[in-house]
């Protein structure tokens, strides 16, 4: 696949597009801004369960890759998430090595 059609596929995901519901963030105040913030937080929880089908999915492919002595390669995601997912505490969860993530 060529750039231009990488490009275009990537354009049309809707976790590329402009969120509607924050078009005016920056005439909002700080408070105004974090209440924007918030609520669109409160979305998450719904659209992850519309999706478990498919992290399951993920999340089997991920642990045969493991087993087959794979490793697990960040694509796409942001700064927060390559930081602290690694690090991010899972008590009941083994931890890979930092060479298999």
């Amino acid at each position: 696949m060529d750039d231009r059609a990488s490009f275009e596929m990537f354009a049309g995901l809707a976790t590329e597009a402009r969120n509607p519901r924050t078009f005016d963030l920056d005439t909002l105040d700080v408070t105004g801004i974090l209440e924007r913030i918030s609520a669109e937080d409160r979305t998450v929880p719904d659209a992850v369960a519309r999706e478990l089908e498919h992290v399951a999915r993920a999340v089997d492919l991920v642990v045969a890759s493991f087993r087959a002595g794979g490793r697990l390669v960040y694509g796409g995601a942001g700064a927060w998430e390559c930081s602290t997912l690694p690090s991010a505490p899972r008590p009941s969860a083994p931890i890979p090595r930092p060479s298999r993530a």
